[in-house]
């Protein structure tokens, strides 16, 4: 976040002790955890050097930050301190691009999302789980976002009807909607594991599969 320190963001800057390897302890923070929960001088989302080491919103919708008042409705309001500014670093995407390779990103609810918003529990779209939409070269109305970043629908099914059809692009990239990525807090380990046993299933009978290779990514 650059110039963090002159924008919104700027309460949202940590401070570190002198070693500038742990947060800094406030002057009434208990002496030991047994007297209570440490208490910082200022536990943000920011690392003192501008970087987002905590849950920051895209700066484009689908976000968890609402447009601004009378603003593009593409965007994310970015007077929010939890709004990120487009990011411009080289992504796997990019490098992915370079090499001729083609590739999506697939995110479960997607378009209901931007249709109809966020509902719990389900579809319980998580907004800060979509890499891409933090970068510039992704913003919306460029050929690269219509051409890389697709809906997989609820529940995957456009995502499984791209594998039935053997229509995957050379690399893909899955996110199920919130209600089926087994977080702790607010997803269910069963919901889970069946979606993605179902969506392998789907691969193993895809006409792509002989050339496939899957990696499941667990947080």
């Amino acid at each position: 976040y650059a110039d963090a320190d002159k924008n919104p963001a700027k309460p949202s800057i940590s401070v570190t002790d002198d070693g500038g390897t742990a947060l800094k302890l406030a002057d009434n923070s208990p002496k030991s955890v047994r007297d209570g929960i440490p208490k910082f001088v200022s536990d943000g989302n920011l690392t003192p050097d501008f970087y987002a080491v905590n849950t920051m919103q895209p700066p484009y919708q689908p976000s968890g930050n609402d447009p601004a008042p009378g603003g593009d409705p593409l965007l994310a309001d970015p007077s929010k301190p939890t709004t990120l500014p487009p990011q411009t670093e080289p992504t796997i995407g990019d490098m992915l691009s370079l090499k001729q390779v083609s590739w999506a990103w697939y995110s479960g609810a997607w378009q209901y999302t931007l249709d109809h918003g966020n509902h719990t529990p389900i579809p319980n779209f998580q907004y800060h789980h979509q890499p891409f939409n933090y970068y510039a070269n992704y913003a919306p109305g460029t050929e690269a976002r219509r051409e890389h970043l697709r809906d997989a629908g609820l529940a995957g099914v456009s995502f499984i009807q791209a594998i039935d059809d053997g229509a995957l692009p050379q690399v893909s990239f899955y996110r199920p909607q919130g209600n089926l990525n087994e977080h702790s807090g607010y997803a269910d380990i069963q919901a889970g594991d069946r979606h993605i046993a179902d969506v392998i299933s789907h691969l193993e009978k895809s006409p792509q599969w002989p050339h496939m290779l899957v990696v499941v990514a667990y947080d």
